[in-house]
């Protein structure tokens, strides 16, 4: 599986967990922590290799609610800091992997011209010897 398709079937999964915990929420009374549910989807939406996706679902799933009731209101506040808060860290990770595959790449790179060079420096050996 190429990571297209990764991409694809994590943003569709992303969407199926965002569908299925929305009418959760609305049905269940209000004062029940179901918000903090929507983290689900969030560190679901780190698997794609773009901080932009993860910044996204983020905000489709934060939609404070506007009513009067302190508890709901704490409750709201402390999903949306939790959701807040995976979703920066989950930018770290992504931002992180990317600039490990980049060091990687780097280092491999490093490593094959250091291999060419001792496969010169080898040739030249036998080539001395065999004189």
């Amino acid at each position: 599986m190429n990571a297209g398709q990764s991409s694809f079937r994590t943003s569709g999964m992303t969407t199926v967990l965002i569908g299925g915990i929305r009418p959760v929420d609305w049905w269940l009374p209000m004062g029940i922590a179901v918000p903090m549910l929507y983290v689900v989807p969030v560190l679901a939406s780190s698997c794609i290799p773009r901080s932009r996706t993860i910044l996204l679902t983020a905000a489709i799933v934060w939609a404070p609610s506007s009513l009067p009731a302190r508890i709901v209101r704490c409750n709201r506040f402390f999903a949306g800091v939790v959701i807040w808060i995976a979703a920066i860290l989950c930018m770290r990770r992504v931002q992180d992997e990317h600039s490990l595959c980049v060091a990687h790449a780097g280092i491999e790179h490093q490593i094959e011209a250091r291999m060419e060079a001792w496969r010169i420096e080898i040739q030249q050996l036998h080539y001395q010897e065999g004189m």
